[in-house]
């Protein structure tokens, strides 16, 4: 079968503290038409976005020095209309009730 949908550059942020993560995800992400953008810690993520705009954005739930919910709070500040979509490599998720704003 051949994928016949206009495929677009879009970027898509990655944040996460495990490099091999980064590039799976960064994988399957280009492999869909996208261009990730692959940052391993917070303050990486928040200065990029001081420069590019992003729809949509994969955050690690545990990362150094900032959460990923507060990472995800602190990005929607600047673009209110952010996808947020969280990752975690904990079997379990005790914050899932807790919706970033």
């Amino acid at each position: 079968m051949i994928d016949t949908r206009k495929r677009t550059a879009e970027p898509v942020l990655v944040v996460d503290d495990d490099p091999s993560l980064c590039d799976l995800v960064g994988q399957v992400l280009e492999n869909e038409g996208y261009e990730p953008v692959i940052c391993t810690h917070p303050r990486d993520a928040l200065a990029v976005c001081e420069k590019e705009t992003f729809g949509l954005v994969f955050i690690d739930l545990n990362l150094p020095d900032m959460g990923g919910l507060e990472l995800a709070s602190t990005l929607k500040l600047q673009t209110p209309l952010l996808a947020v979509v969280y990752i975690s490599g904990y079997g379990t998720w005790t914050m899932r009730s807790r919706p970033s704003k």
